[in-house]
């Protein structure tokens, strides 16, 4: 039996934090030991059972509590969790295993401290668009932050693992070496996430899909653009889950393109709703523009559900052109000639679907992370 201690900064039920707590319970499974580290999103929280994970919430006089956003992560919490982290770590454990950088970090120092073996994830990047998603010398400044890190990490941790291989063939070409980086996908839970899970009935307005927190580089914008010449030639309605600091500025481009009367904004979807929301698409949307193993697109795909999404980062390493439509990120034309073409052909979305849904079980399950990840663990510890 192994002990691990996961080291994660991102807010409850955050994709980041669904990642681990999946991890987690596969682990646990395997009959390892596992502890969860996460900043604290209340006061007086308290440790509590996840579906079976230890969960312990860290504070640091009240800053962990303060900085919690649903749905975001700020650089100040991030920057709060490593000393968080630090003086409310436990020792005894085999691995520490940080996630994202300042989990990273984190788990470093405990391993040094402690006698364990350190582990990182990073899950995705946004290093090829900072250019796109800010400006000047804060984009400049970001960059630089990663360029830095991130192979720092790689060389002091004893294992860097990522989720898309486009990441780590950066961090490679800094200089790591290969034999510190491994690339491991994110899965999905394919019982939740199944084709059985009720959804609208058949015979509706078709739906076209999408989940995305609204920020720039989720490409929202993008997909209302490509509604309006879709809007043209086919009866549909495009509802797009999710929150986040841009969605006034989308309603409001929504009403200037004339598409508003065809679009639902949801807001937060819990989790749990997702499959019955998926359930209900006809056509599922990811037009990003940088994405690394999305666990969107991998609960679409393991639904059965045709997928159109971007060619950026690691979506075309689980989704081919065998599974779903890749566009240029960034083409609201290309987006919806794929979207009119899956909507006009049923035949067409029930084989990529069924495709999708195939690729999924024999590569992209919890269960198949997990093992994996073992792997490395008692490959390190040996």
């Amino acid at each position: 039996m192994l002990q691990v201690f996961e080291l994660v900064s991102p807010e409850p039920a955050g994709g980041v934090e669904l990642a681990v707590l999946n991890l987690a319970k596969e682990l646990i499974k395997l009959g390892h030991e596992v502890t969860v580290l996460t900043g604290s999103w209340e006061a007086g929280a308290e440790p509590v059972e996840v579906e079976g994970v230890r969960v312990v919430p860290v504070e640091l006089a009240g800053l962990m509590r303060r900085s919690y956003r649903r749905g975001s992560l700020s650089l100040l919490r991030q920057m709060g969790f490593i000393p968080a982290a630090l003086l409310g770590a436990e020792e005894g454990y085999d691995i520490f295993h940080g996630h994202v950088y300042s989990g990273g970090i984190s788990a470093l120092v405990l391993a040094r401290r402690y006698g364990g073996v350190a582990v990182n994830t990073v899950h995705g990047s946004y290093y090829p668009v900072w250019h796109l998603l800010t400006s000047g010398p804060v984009a400049a400044m970001y960059r630089a932050g990663e360029r830095l890190v991130a192979p720092a990490l790689a060389r002091c941790c004893e294992l860097q693992i990522h989720t898309a291989s486009y990441f780590a063939e950066q961090v490679r070409r800094w200089g790591v070496p290969e034999e510190r980086l491994r690339v491991i996908p994110n899965g999905v839970d394919a019982e939740m996430f199944s084709p059985a899970a009720g959804g609208a009935e058949p015979g509706g307005e078709k739906v076209v899909f999408t989940a995305r927190r609204l920020v720039r580089k989720t490409g929202v914008d993008v997909l209302l653009r490509a509604a309006r010449i879709v809007l043209r030639q086919e009866s549909c309605r495009f509802v797009i889950a999710g929150d986040g600091p841009e969605r006034a500025a989308l309603e409001r481009l929504a009403r200037a393109l004339g598409v508003a009367g065809h679009v639902s904004f949801l807001g937060r979807v819990p989790y749990r709703e997702m499959p019955k929301r998926i359930a209900g698409a006809d056509v599922v949307a990811v037009p990003s523009l940088i994405e690394a193993t999305s666990l969107f697109v991998l609960e679409a795909m393991a639904m059965a559900k045709p997928v159109v999404a971007t060619r950026v980062g690691g979506i075309p390493e689980v989704l081919s052109e065998r599974e779903g439509m890749l566009v240029e990120a960034g083409s609201h034309e290309a987006l919806a000639e794929a979207i009119l073409k899956l909507l006009r052909d049923a035949a067409l979305r029930e084989e990529l679907g069924r495709r999708a849904r195939d690729r999924v079980l024999r590569e992209f399950t919890w269960e198949r992370v997990a093992r994996s990840t073992e792997q490395e663990y008692l490959r390190l510890l040996s």
